[in-house]
């Protein structure tokens, strides 16, 4: 071989080299924790996946809207190189697995609704991005025509076991069954997103500091 084929050959290596330097390529999919300073498009690019994809695989709506420490799922490449959009479409029947699966989706876009809130002030009865009370978040962020604490509290059988651990999208209550004077949306993990009181905002409670009297499962 000429050395200037050889010259020729080690440049063309080096820039195909240079073009992978900063990807990431998920062969399944891979759960990412978002930190200070990216947006979806970096991360996209760094995992080699289309913004659309990502944002699908996380019921992402609006795509300038992530924050830090929100959980993000990587899409495969068998996922986000998948070309159905060439495969005539074949009507099949809703089974109860899609009937959970759209509610297991329904109820995380609600939770990430209310974590794009943190840091919005408390105002007593406010139920609208300007500013939340406890109740007012939950009734904005699930799309409930239930307002009240007392209301929210009759949506479903109310559990007092194991409260701590309160599954994702729960709605924790505090005080008793009939009467309870605050409510806070469980991040499944122990801690919960709560509106607390005047004077502070929505924040992220370690539950354990703050245990409630019982739970309500959001479907």
């Amino acid at each position: 071989m000429k050395p200037t084929t050889k010259k020729i050959l080690a440049s063309s290596l080096g820039m195909a080299g240079a073009m992978v330097v900063g990807t990431v390529n998920a062969k399944a999919d891979t759960t990412i924790t978002v930190s200070a300073g990216d947006n979806l498009n970096s991360i996209a690019q760094k995992y080699n996946v289309s913004t659309d994809d990502l944002a699908a695989a996380n019921n992402i709506q609006n795509k300038e809207l992530i924050f830090a420490g929100q959980k993000l799922t990587i899409p495969g490449e068998d996922k986000a190189t998948d070309n159905t959009a060439d495969k005539p479409a074949v009507s099949s029947p809703v089974t109860g697995q899609d009937k959970n699966n759209k509610g297991a989706d329904h109820l995380k876009q609600s939770v990430n609704k209310a974590m794009s809130y943190i840091g919005t002030p408390y105002v007593w009865g406010g139920n609208k991005p300007g500013g939340f009370d406890c109740s007012g978040l939950v009734q904005y962020c699930y799309g409930i025509p239930q307002r009240t604490t007392y209301e929210q509290q009759a949506l479903g059988p109310h559990i007092h076991d194991n409260v701590l651990n309160a599954p994702y999208g729960a709605l924790v209550f505090y005080g008793s069954d009939d009467a309870p004077y605050h409510v806070a949306i469980s991040l499944g993990d122990g801690r919960i997103l709560q509106a607390p009181n005047e004077n502070e905002t929505v924040k992220i409670t370690d539950q354990q500091y703050f245990p409630g009297n019982y739970y309500v499962v959001m479907h």
